[in-house]
């Protein structure tokens, strides 16, 4: 029977192989590997999963690169899973460089579909109805993505807007800046914010609806461009029968709920502090810096705030100590 590592070996080295990055002799000593029937049977699996990628490269539409996240998946599926840090527009080659140092899984849960192929757009997939997904964007926005979702956005936003583009429903804080509106195009309507922050479903032209937690957002009809709407803090808006209608909702009942699985895929360890304090009502920090900004790849469930701490400090290596009423973050031996 295989081990992890022997496994782990396996893939790195299949990966190289479609890649083009073995010379003659460790293509050869690949080929003898294959020989194997178990291993012949997993290098077809790569290799149909590689034909999909190099056909995913050639399109020009922007897409949900589900190749590529299968063949990742593959990883994590044996409990493997690459080094937390890594970047979004990185090639398939600096992929396999990353995928040699690993560590040990933590406890990874539901669908993360990223596409590495176009650097300006990246879209997220969520398919686990009892997962939160958190994703910070570029400008400091959080969102929190419900099973089913998928979000579009920018790597880095343009100069005088915002734009994401979302299917499904999702919770929204967004970052102020009143030079720079904040919209968002779905299928029922287009919203638009400068800070604040909200719960948003829409899964058809028909299924639309919108609750305000703090601020004022905008809506605008898709289907009637003389229709607008103003949503303030405590209100909602709902599609009824291709007609909106307003009323009042219970403030809070959008809070993210602990009880679920929450899950930080490539998240920077100071934006998955800023969420897990803001949620939690916890007081975390790191130390430096350098801390903050490594990433990592995580999942909590029903956890409590000592348990979440335990989790960060394995998984990176940290040790947590209490000072002025605040738990901190330090790397070891410092």
């Amino acid at each position: 029977m295989k081990t992890n590592e022997n496994i782990q070996d396996f893939y790195i080295e299949a990966a190289k192989f479609l890649a083009g990055e073995l010379n003659s002799e460790e293509q050869q000593a690949f080929s003898n590997r294959c020989a194997v029937p178990e291993n012949k049977t997993l290098f077809n699996e790569m290799k149909r999963d590689w034909n999909k990628i190099r056909m995913t490269q050639k399109s020009s539409t922007i897409n949900t690169d589900r190749a590529w996240n299968t063949l990742f998946n593959k990883l994590e599926s044996e409990s493997l899973i690459a080094t937390p840090e890594y970047k979004n527009n990185f090639t398939f080659g600096a992929w396999l460089k990353v995928a040699a140092v690993v560590t040990i899984m933590v406890s990874i849960g539901g669908v993360f579909y990223l596409n590495p192929f176009k650097s300006s757009q990246i879209a997220i997939e969520t398919v686990s109805e009892n997962e939160t997904l958190v994703r910070t964007l570029a400008d400091g926005s959080t969102v929190y993505l419900s099973g089913n979702t998928t979000l579009l956005f920018p790597e880095k936003f343009a100069s005088k807007e915002r734009l994401v583009n979302l299917t499904g429903e999702a919770f929204f804080e967004v970052a102020p800046d009143r030079s720079k509106p904040f919209r968002i195009e779905t299928n029922g309507a287009i919203v638009e914010v400068v800070g604040t922050s909200f719960k948003l479903k829409s899964l058809s032209k028909t299924d639309f609806a919108i609750q305000v937690e703090t601020g004022i957002v905008k809506v605008f009809d898709t289907q009637n461009d003389n229709k607008s709407f103003t949503v303030t803090a405590g209100e909602q808006l709902i599609a009824s029968n291709n007609t909106f209608l307003k009323s009042n909702f219970t403030k809070g009942s959008n809070k993210l709920n602990p009880a679920k699985r929450i899950h930080f895929k490539d998240e920077t360890l100071g934006n998955v502090i800023e969420v897990v304090n803001r949620n939690y009502g916890s007081s975390l920090t790191a130390s430096t810096n350098n801390l903050s900004s490594r990433r990592i790849t995580v999942t909590f469930q029903g956890s409590s705030i000592d348990t979440i701490v335990a989790v960060l400090c394995a998984s990176l290596e940290l040790k947590a100590s209490s000072e002025n009423g605040q738990t901190v973050l330090t790397e070891k031996g410092q």
